[in-house]
C-alpha cells in the first residue's frame, strides 16, 4: 500500500530528488534524470536526523507528464519506480515510520 510522502530529499545513485510515496517494498522518486530498469543503486532518504540508506532496482523510469500547458515544468522531471533490495534495521525504520499503519499492509 502506497503512501504519499512528505517533500524529502534523496538520493538515487548520484542523483538527487525528491519522494512521491513510498511502500513497505518500494518507492517513487522524483528526479531530473531517467534511469535505467533493473540497475541497482543505494537510495538515501535524507530524514531530519540521520539519513537512511538502503539498496534499491530500479523497476521502471518515465517523463513526467504535465496536463496543464499553463505550469510547464522548469526542467524535464522523471518518475522512478524502485524495489528495495536490502534494507538495513535504520532504513526499517524509517520506512516504518513514512508509511504509517500502512508499513503491514501489502501491495496487490
Amino acid at each position: 500500500m502506497r503512501v504519499v510522502a512528505p517533500a524529502l530529499e534523496v538520493r538515487l545513485g548520484s542523483e538527487f530528488g525528491r519522494l512521491v510515496d513510498i511502500s513497505a517494498t518500494g518507492a517513487r522518486v522524483r528526479t531530473a534524470t531517467p534511469l535505467s530498469a533493473g540497475r541497482e543503486y543505494e537510495l538515501i532518504l535524507n530524514t531530519p536526523h540521520l539519513p537512511a540508506r538502503l539498496m534499491v532496482r530500479v523497476v521502471w523510469a518515465e517523463p513526467l507528464r504535465n496536463e496543464d500547458p499553463v505550469d510547464l515544468p522548469l526542467a524535464n522531471d522523471y518518475l522512478v519506480g524502485v524495489r528495495f533490495t536490502a534494507m538495513p534495521p535504520l532504513a526499517r525504520q524509517v520506512v516504518s515510520r513514512l508509511c504509517g499503519t500502512a508499513f503491514g499492509a501489502r501491495e496487490e
